[in-house]
Formats: C-alpha cells, structure tokens, sequence
C-alpha cells in the first residue's frame, strides 16, 4: 500500500477552490474603503416609527435600549424616547367614506434617538456603516427585539464629537 500514488479529484479542487474564495473574501474586506475616510463623526437625533407591533415589543423598547443594523450590526443610537399609540390604518367604511380605524391589539411605538452618523454629500451613515435616509424602512436589533424601523424625520445634525 506504501507504493500507491494519490490522484487529485474532484473534491480536492472543491475544498481548494473554497479556501481561495475565502481567503479572497477575507482580503476583501480588510481592504474595502471605509465611509470614515477623511470624514468627522457628528451627532444626529432622528425620530422613527415601529409601525403595527403587538404588546410583546412595546413593554421591550425602552429608553436607554441601544439599537443595531440588523445586517451590519453597526450602532444607529439610543432611544432617548419612547411614545407608544393605538395603531390606526384607514379603511373604507359601510357608507364608502374613509375613515381611521384602530387596530385591535396592535401599536405604534414613536421613538427619538440619538446616535453619531458621518455626513456625506448623498447621504448620512449611522455609526459609519448603516445608509441612513428620512422615509426608509430599516431591519434593527435590540437587546430583546428584532424589527422593522421606520425613519420618520431627521431632527437635528450637529455637534462634532
């Protein structure tokens, strides 16, 4: 058995070819160019919706909560606010008029938070990673929450740190 020669197969140019994409992933992240570069953190306070969420979320988003990018993990701030509503939607009534109507059950949690974001000439990235634009709707974490939120207004940019 000393004597027989090892041939490459298949699988040993998958396993190779897996460890090169990785190592090329690797570098490519080190390398990638930071929205940083060349630029100065500033504060921002922004307000944002969590729109049609049961009591569960509610009663676990308080102030003080750091909240994340659900896909970066990058830091978008801390919740300096927290006011929560019935949830509303409009419906078209027995009559056809449209009217508001709450939602049994559900709520809408306005929230204030403060963070620091880079400036940029197209947009602002919160903690130098997340895209950040009034009107869009954002997956996030929190200690005890995974949701959607909404940027419903940017209150005031400002403050070098």
């Amino acid at each position: 058995m000393s004597g027989m020669k090892k041939r490459w197969n298949f699988v040993d140019s998958l396993i190779t070819f897996t460890l090169v994409c990785a190592v090329a992933a690797a570098v490519c992240a080190l390398l990638r160019p930071s929205v940083y570069a060349g630029a100065e953190e500033t504060k921002i306070v922004y307000t944002a919706q969590l729109r049609e969420v049961r009591a569960f979320t509610t009663e676990n988003i308080k102030v003080g909560d750091t909240v994340f990018d659900a896909a970066t993990g990058g830091n978008m701030g801390t919740v300096t606010s927290v006011t929560v509503a019935p949830h509303a939607e409009v419906e078209v009534g027995a009559d056809g008029e449209m009217v508001m109507a709450e939602k049994p059950d559900y709520f809408t949690v306005d929230l204030v938070i403060e963070g620091m974001c880079v400036e940029k000439s197209d947009s602002y990235y919160l903690g130098g990673l997340v895209e950040f634009k009034a009107g869009t709707g954002t997956p996030v974490n929190t200690k005890y929450l995974t949701t959607t939120l909404y940027v419903t207004g940017i209150d005031s940019v400002g403050g070098a740190v």
